[in-house]
This record gives C-alpha cells, sequence and structure tokens, in this order.
C-alpha cells in the first residue's frame, strides 16, 4: 500500500543495518518530529520539521492556485503582471479574473476588445459607441475622430466609477478619448390591457479631464 510522506515515520522504514546508530536513529528522529523551543515538550510528526515543508510545498504552486489565494498576495501578482486596470476595489472575484487575463489583455491593449473587456469587468454590461455612431441629435458630443461613449444598463456607483475610468484609461488607445459613460434604467410595469410598458431613464456621466 502506498503511503504519503505525511503518513511516514523514518524511523520505521531505516534500513536493518544501520537502524542501531544512535547518530542515524537520531537525524531520523529529528525528521519526525521537533521540540518546542517554548516549552521543551516534544511535539507531535504533523510538527515535524519535513512535514512542515511538505505542507508548504503547496506554497510554491502559484499560478495553479489563484483561486486560492488571499487579496494581498493577488496585489503583489497584480504588480508582477502589470495586469492593466487592477485597483484595490475591485471584488475579490474580479481580482482573480483580471489577473488571469492580464497577459491575453497586454496582447489586445489600444483596441476596442479590450475596452469592452473594461466595461464587462466593471460594470457587467454595456456597450461601446464610436464617434461614428454618434446619434446625430446629440448636440452636445458631436461625433470627432478618436472619440468614444460607453452605454450601460450596469449599476456606477462611486466606486466603480473610479475603477471604470481607471481601467479605460490603462487599456485604449493613447490618441483616444471618451467623452462620456451613459447609463440607462429600464423599469417594467403591467397595465390592465394584458401588455407591458418600459420606462427608462438616461444619466450622463463625465469622462474626467486629461
Amino acid at each position: 500500500m502506498n503511503k504519503k510522506l505525511k503518513d511516514i515515520n523514518f524511523v520505521d522504514i531505516l534500513p536493518e543495518s544501520i537502524s542501531k546508530d544512535e547518530t542515524i536513529n537520531a537525524a531520523a528522529k529529528s525528521l519526525d518530529s521537533i521540540l518546542d523551543s517554548n516549552s521543551g515538550e516534544e511535539l507531535t510528526f504533523k510538527d515535524g520539521e519535513l512535514r512542515i515543508v511538505d505542507d508548504s510545498i503547496d506554497n510554491l504552486l502559484i499560478y495553479s492556485r489563484i483561486d486560492e489565494l488571499d487579496e494581498d498576495f493577488l496585489a503583489h501578482l497584480a504588480w508582477q503582471f502589470k495586469t492593466p486596470y487592477w485597483n484595490d476595489k475591485l471584488e475579490l472575484p474580479d481580482k482573480r479574473k483580471v489577473i488571469k487575463q492580464s497577459i491575453a489583455w497586454h496582447k489586445r491593449r489600444g483596441t476596442p476588445s479590450a475596452v469592452k473587456d473594461v466595461i464587462t469587468t466593471v460594470l457587467g454590461t454595456g456597450e461601446l459607441i464610436e464617434w461614428w455612431d454618434y446619434p446625430t441629435t446629440d448636440k452636445d458630443y458631436p461625433g470627432e475622430p478618436y472619440h468614444f461613449k460607453v452605454s450601460t444598463e450596469g449599476v456606477v456607483g462611486e466606486d466603480s466609477y473610479s475603477v471604470f475610468f481607471d481601467g479605460i484609461e490603462s487599456v485604449k488607445n493613447q490618441r483616444s478619448i471618451l467623452d462620456s459613460v451613459i447609463t440607462k434604467k429600464t423599469k417594467q410595469e403591467d397595465i390592465y390591457v394584458g401588455v407591458a410598458m418600459h420606462r427608462y431613464s438616461v444619466k450622463t456621466l463625465q469622462a474626467p479631464s486629461t
């Protein structure tokens, strides 16, 4: 029957030819247990030096354990990968998501695809509107080359607002300019003639000046 390292005692598996040697025996025991420096009491095998090493091996598996790492560790990975729109205000699942996709995003940095990723990651849903698709009735922001807007029905709170604009700035083409974020809220109401009526409000968030 196969045993794992944590399930064996080295004293028990010493060859008979050297098991009686006091030095060898002491060395094997040192791997099985350690002495508590405070109390002087011998600890159980699970606290032995070799067990400590064995239990720490998983800590070397960083990239395959991103879903298990804490936020402090994730922050170090974000620095290492130069994650395009890392922000401490992101929720833990989103932090893990952006780290996993960092390399792929670096390859697409400066493209509309990267901007769309920011929209879906931070706002949950939304649409990238290029300058040539601006409504002709939009007198405040007529379409100009390299300009764009974002339209979303997601919730844009104070924290996500800051994260979103930081994210857009980090991945967009440097010549591109975000004019505004348009948030829409849709409300469905039932009326007594058997149909449904939709109401929505539109709020425009000005992009911060650069």
